[in-house]
């Protein structure tokens, strides 16, 4: 969300408020979904921890909670920017990961440093890969070709957000999350501006569909991590896996189509008026 609002000049702030809606009616599907597959297999729920054990658990888990309080609280509330929540939140886990559960030694962290600038090197060339790939688009006219066959195609707005979703789910499999979104938004922000599709309910489908394609097999990256640390095979997974993503992409539908989902609690912050 932070990269698309800074490439599309939308407010992060919004598109956060944005996207509560629509992961709650996400983890809905998924609960109703696995409440379904646990009858149907005969699985039965372990028994509910007592109010002590669930108050410790609580207690325990405190300080690791406040973090995401801070983050939204701090963006929503004004009182700082995205880019200064990531400062805040990075001195706020160390400390508490140092002090308070002692889980983060001096050498974790310097090898933590060495892998995030690693990563952001990384980031950086693709940004800048994909800003030579945005100029040869622009010039080559390839936005308005693919907005002309949409048109052609006839259906206007409702045939793009559906083609956008199929276009999406491949893509981001294939290039992981944010290079497929800096190759994704140049081509086909465009085109949704000239449709008159709202920005913020496009960039919530795109991060949506995301989520996704993160573990559609065989290329989801999110899928291998899990296989790595499972330790199980692609085969078996997937078979259990495909009817969620199913699940998860009918959401995706419902949220592309049904656009007051993504605005409602952004309307009632009064961070957004929907045009």
């Amino acid at each position: 969300m932070v990269v698309y609002g800074s490439i599309t000049n939308t407010s992060i702030a919004t598109l956060f408020a944005a996207g509560f809606l629509p992961a709650f009616i996400m983890t809905a599907a998924l609960m109703v979904h696995l409440r379904f597959d646990a009858r149907r297999l005969g699985l039965m729920p372990d028994p509910r921890a007592p109010w002590s054990e669930r108050r410790k658990a609580f207690t325990a888990a405190s300080w690791a909670l406040l973090l995401p309080v801070i983050i939204f609280g701090g963006i929503l509330g004004g009182v700082f920017t995205p880019t200064e929540a990531a400062v805040v939140a990075v001195i706020y886990a160390i400390i508490v990961g140092m002090a308070a559960y002692r889980e983060i030694s001096f050498a974790y962290l310097l090898r933590a440093f060495v892998r995030t600038g690693v990563t952001s090197g990384i980031v950086m060339l693709l940004i800048g890969a994909a800003n030579i790939f945005a100029w040869l688009m622009t010039v080559s006219g390839v936005p308005s070709t693919i907005a002309a066959v949409i048109q052609s195609v006839g259906g206007g707005k409702a045939v793009f957000l559906l083609m956008s979703i199929i276009v999406f789910l491949p893509l981001f499999a294939l290039l992981d999350g944010l290079p497929g979104m800096l190759m994704i938004i140049p081509v086909f922000v465009p085109i949704a501006q000239q449709l008159g599709v709202d920005l913020i309910h496009y960039g919530i489908l795109m991060t949506t569909v995301m989520g996704v394609a993160l573990f559609l097999p065989p290329f989801g990256v999110g899928l291998y991590i899990v296989l790595g640390l499972s330790g199980a095979t692609i085969g078996e997974t997937s078979r259990h896996l495909l009817p969620y993503l199913a699940t998860m992409t009918v959401v995706a539908v419902v949220i592309a189509f049904v656009p007051w989902i993504v605005y409602l609690v952004p309307y009632v912050l009064s961070l957004y008026t929907p045009h």
